[in-house]
């Protein structure tokens, strides 16, 4: 109705202007009853943070140099329904679904991250061993039967 609204201001005179004012009010009130408000502030906040925590990569060299991500703002619920309409709580659902999933990434960075460090440390002492004299294992000699 806004659109519509917009391109009845193009009508020359005064009925061009009554027709946009009036259109573009109905559809405020129309979009108030059956439509979703989105607070782009809040909207913005939440991907900033999300795209942060999605961009965290972990890869200290040794134990005194690992870091988590660095923590994000909360997400607040930048949808709000109509007094008839129902999908905010859903995109609010999806704005928060997002954030676990990209928290869960920076930890698992992170958890990878001491992972290798540990592997390394465990592969960097056991190259340090080594068999004198042959292999560590025997195998078992089978023993031939003579058959006559």
């Amino acid at each position: 109705m806004s659109a519509v609204g917009k391109a009845a201001s193009v009508i020359p005179g005064p009925y061009g202007a009554i027709a946009s004012a009036g259109l573009q009010i109905l559809g405020g009130g129309i979009n108030a009853l059956f439509g979703t408000k989105v607070d782009q502030k809040k909207l913005q906040a939440a991907n900033r943070g999300t795209a942060e925590y999605n961009n965290f990569v972990s890869n200290a060299t040794n134990f005194d140099a690992i870091k988590t991500a660095t923590a994000q703002e909360g997400v607040q619920d930048a949808y709000s329904d109509g007094l008839f309409a129902s999908g905010a709580s859903e995109k609010n659902q999806r704005l928060h679904n997002a954030r676990i999933a990209a928290r869960q990434f920076a930890s698992n960075s992170v958890l990878n991250n001491v992972n290798n460090l540990v592997s390394d440390q465990i592969n960097d002492a056991l190259a340090n061993f080594s068999a004198y004299g042959g292999p560590l294992t025997r195998k078992k000699k089978t023993r031939r039967m003579l058959t006559i």
